[in-house]
């Protein structure tokens, strides 16, 4: 649901001038941008879980998840939801590779 709203929002986001101004490239190129980060920081959050423990970064990616999604949620302007919505993101990354490894680890395959 998270990168449902993003995705639908982004029409609505771009076609803001001062926000489009900060958007120097087109929008394929805002996409695959997209698309590179969400890849760079679930590599990471996996890495940082295999290194300090899957349990421990998953929780500080809940944590981290939910203050900027309340920052966001009392955002004043579009400028500062769209930063907070930014910094929800590296939670995401930092749950999803590593919640997938705790599944992993408690399911083992073949069990």
């Amino acid at each position: 649901m998270d990168r449902c709203v993003v995705s639908s929002d982004t029409r609505s986001i771009r076609s803001h001038r001062y926000v489009f101004a900060l958007l120097i490239f087109s929008n394929d190129l805002a996409y695959w941008n997209d698309k590179d980060l969400t890849v760079l920081v679930s590599h990471l959050g996996g890495r940082l879980g295999a290194v300090f423990g899957h349990k421990l970064v998953f929780s500080a990616g809940c944590a981290w998840w939910v203050l900027w999604a309340l920052c966001g949620g009392f955002s004043t302007n579009l400028v500062s939801m769209c930063f907070m919505r930014g910094l929800c993101g590296i939670g995401g990354g930092l749950m999803v590779p590593n919640i997938v490894a705790l599944l992993g680890i408690t399911f083992p395959p073949g069990k």
